[in-house]
């Protein structure tokens, strides 16, 4: 009898160990939508509500050079990443300057030398993501530095939620994709979301994928190709994947001057109040020599709502677009001179 006793926690910790790689090789099945449900039914409008920027010397604060995120947080404020001025500017919900957030250039506390990505956590301290520092670094209200979190690589997007934060890198060369950190003890805890063989390629061509989080907590990752979209916990537990029939959709590829491109990739991906999931798409139509950006709509369920392009709006470039707790949508145009337009977004039935 002692001797079995000795072997019930061994038996145990190899029942644990058999249960964590099964569940790490559960699969879950793509669904793949060919048609739209709305269809013809409904209609989406976008109704633009304000404007942010300017071209006047005299008004400093409302001049951006190239706006690399943008951010709002649960009572409206508004949150612009300017990555050639090294700083992120702050506005009220009317669109009125209200204070700056960081030092400069360099490499300083609470200095930049490319400004990839912002978030913010439920206390609204802002996260900035620097790929050529490979660190994290974070803001509280007041705009003074509080921490900062070194990375193994590149950071490209990230999302918070709690204590964790979550990052997908540039050039990483393991075989995951998000990888979650505590904030509070700057410790990488957990990876999930498997690399594909396009992983790299893609992210040689400056596509790393995209990153979102909806109200209940769940993240959503854009892969860079082929065209899908998972669903995870906060735990990294794979909850969901869909797509949609999309024929122009391209791999990455290395042209005849050796230089990787991606005619087709995410360039925004964003969850509304009502769980409703956009991604938004780039592709270069190399025939017409110009980009065409869809707006794809999917429900919770991961089924395809809806598609429009982005010209159907009345806009011809898409790079960054987000969402407030509102559904408004909030994207940067360069003409006549970089700014941020908000947008009321309405579905309507026909």
């Amino acid at each position: 009898m002692p001797k079995i006793s000795r072997l019930v926690p061994i038996f145990l910790i190899c029942l644990f160990f058999f249960i964590q790689i099964s569940f790490s090789l559960e699969t879950v099945p793509l669904k793949k939508s060919n048609h739209e449900v709305w269809s013809k039914s409904l209609s989406v409008s976008f109704q633009e509500v304000l404007r942010i920027g300017s071209d006047k010397l005299d008004e400093e604060n409302y001049i951006f050079g190239i706006i690399s995120d943008i951010e709002v947080d649960k009572e409206g404020f508004i949150y612009v990443l300017d990555s050639a001025n090294y700083r992120i500017q702050k506005f009220s919900p009317k669109g009125l300057f209200i204070t700056s957030y960081g030092n400069g250039k360099g490499e300083g506390p609470g200095q930049f030398l490319r400004p990839k990505s912002i978030a913010l956590d439920d206390k609204m301290n802002l996260y900035v993501a620097d790929t050529n520092l490979f660190r994290i670094t974070v803001f509280d209200p007041q705009g003074k530095v509080i921490k900062t979190i070194r990375t193994e690589s590149m950071p490209a997007n990230l999302s918070v939620k709690n204590d964790y934060l979550f990052l997908i890198f540039f050039f990483h060369e393991e075989n995951f994709l998000i990888y979650r950190y505590n904030v509070v003890n700057e410790k990488l805890e957990r990876k999930f979301c498997e690399s594909n063989e396009w992983t790299y390629l893609s992210a040689q061509a400056g596509e790393a994928g995209e990153l979102c989080m909806d109200m209940d907590g769940n993240l959503y990752y854009s892969h860079t190709y082929p065209y899908e979209i998972k669903k995870f916990s906060l735990e990294g537990e794979l909850l969901a994947r869909f797509s949609r029939k999309a024929t122009f959709y391209k791999a990455p590829y290395r042209d005849p001057y050796g230089i990787f491109k991606a005619e087709t990739a995410p360039t925004a991906l964003f969850c509304l109040p009502d769980g409703t999931i956009v991604n938004v798409i780039r592709h270069i139509d190399r025939g017409a020599k110009k980009g065409i950006f869809y707006f794809d709509f999917f429900d919770k369920e991961g089924n395809w709502l809806k598609s429009l392009t982005a010209d159907s709006i009345g806009l011809d470039w898409i790079r960054i677009i987000t969402a407030d707790n509102q559904g408004n949508i909030y994207l940067d145009c360069k003409d006549p001179f970089p700014h941020v337009r908000k947008y009321e977004l309405k579905f309507i039935k026909k």
